[in-house]
């Protein structure tokens, strides 16, 4: 049944449009344009449509309406326009709709140039929009859901959950399924998922907070944030920052051009940058930095570090296993090593402190300046060292096995206690020298 209410007011014009037809089940769906669209779920075996017609031209306005068709497939609801041609600059118009279907009932929309308000749907569904905003709340059931010039939200999705957006704004909480995202030009916000999240982005930031399982995301010009994610985490960045915090998994990180700083990681960490600075602290499992021009600091790694470095300086304390870096152009302070110490330099100063494990296997090497190590009393070092141009020094109990000088290059070799540990120190235009903690 149709009811339409023309109203005439000084130079505007609005109709009322209600429509009503039973479901005998297939999918809901809506075509609509220049105007907004909104849609309520109920227990009863009706779709219902109210829609308002508001112009400045009151023929045009008798024009638009609203064509509601019930068949096998399903109930379709479609807004039609006539073919409109203005050259005043005058005309406007619009046609809002209000919706409401069986819970159970699938539903596809689509809209331009409106908004749309989606509500307490029960089973499956897509939506697309242009040019106006998305807000879509209390679901069950996949979910896909598409717009573009405009924001999207999404709350209390509980399935599967896809979302696709250009040059708007989104933002999600409390999915029940997985979710996936693609945006670009606008940031993307996540929070609650209950299982895997994956986004694309770009040119806008990303944060993503509470993720039950693994977070893949990519992102670029803008920055990347994660924290408290149950799973693995994959982070593809540049130009833009990346912190990560509270990964209850393993972390691969990649970004340039900007800083990256991972935290409480529960699983072994990859990071790879350029023209940025690292930052990893309290890394559960093995610690991997490949970067150039930008300083790397790791602080609690529990497993072996590695870093390869150039143009940076490298600051590494407290590490239960192996530490070997290279860097160049930069100074390298590695303090309380559990395990092997390889360190290669050039052109920076090497320092070594707080050995710890008993017998720690050291071999340092560097150009144009110095190498200084702190040994424990109780050490027990076999020591081979040699400079050039650079003077050979230590304060603790030394027993020399081997030693040579000539003008320019300084080598002996030697024991500290009991010897047995192989030490290799190796600098050229630098002095070396062995002291006591």
């Amino acid at each position: 049944m149709l009811l339409a209410v023309p109203t005439f007011a000084a130079e505007r014009f609005e109709k009322t449009i209600h429509a009503a037809v039973d479901y005998q089940g297939g999918r809901v769906t809506i075509d609509h344009r220049f105007g907004r669209v909104s849609v309520r779920t109920s227990n009863s075996d009706q779709v219902t449509a109210r829609g308002i017609v508001r112009s400045s031209d009151a023929e045009l306005g008798k024009q638009i309406r609203f064509a509601v068709m019930n068949g096998t497939g399903g109930v379709s609801i479609r807004t039609i326009f006539p073919e409109i041609h203005s050259h005043s600059g005058e005309l406007s118009y619009s046609a809002d709709l209000e919706v409401s279907i069986p819970e159970r009932a699938p539903l596809f929309l689509r809209n331009r140039f409106g908004s749309v308000d989606v509500e307490g749907l029960r089973a499956s569904s897509e939506i697309v929009n242009g040019q106006g905003s998305i807000s879509f709340r209390d679901s069950r059931g996949s979910q896909r859901i598409e717009n573009s010039f405009g924001s999207i939200t999404v709350q209390n999705s509980n399935g599967d959950t896809t979302v696709q957006n250009a040059n708007g704004a989104v933002s999600i909480s409390d999915v029940g399924g997985t979710l996936s995202v693609s945006n670009r030009f606008a940031s993307v916000s996540v929070e609650r998922v209950m299982k895997n999240v994956s986004i694309a982005n770009g040119n806008g930031a990303v944060t993503v907070v509470d993720v039950k399982g693994p977070a893949n995301i990519n992102n670029s010009f803008a920055t990347v944030e994660l924290r408290n994610i149950g799973g693995t985490i994959d982070v593809t960045n540049q130009n833009g920052r990346v912190d990560a915090s509270d990964i209850n998994g393993a972390a691969t990180i990649r970004n340039s051009f900007a800083s990256i700083e991972a935290r409480n990681i529960h699983g072994p960490a990859t990071i790879t940058s350029g023209n940025g600075n690292v930052s990893a602290i309290d890394i559960h499992g093995d610690l991997s930095v490949d970067t150039r021009f930008g300083l790397v600091k790791a602080e609690h790694v529990r497993g072996s570090l590695s870093v390869d470095n150039q143009n940076g300086g490298v600051t590494a304390t407290d590490v239960t296993g192996d530490a070997r870096v290279h860097t160049s152009f930069a100074s390298v302070f590695l303090k309380d090593i559990t395990g092997a110490v390889d360190v290669e330099d050039q052109n920076g100063g090497i320092a070594v402190s707080g050995l710890r494990g008993g017998c720690n296997t050291i071999s340092l090497r560097t150009s144009f300046s110095s190498i200084k190590v702190a040994l424990g009393s109780n050490a027990s070092y076999t020591i081979s060292a040699r400079t050039s141009y650079g003077s050979i020094n230590t304060d603790m109990p030394f027993t020399v096995t081997a030693k040579s000088s000539t003008d320019s290059t300084s080598t002996f070799s030697g024991t500290i206690g009991n010897g047995g540990c192989k030490m290799e120190l190796n600098t050229s235009n630098g002095g070396i020298t062995i002291t006591r903690e």
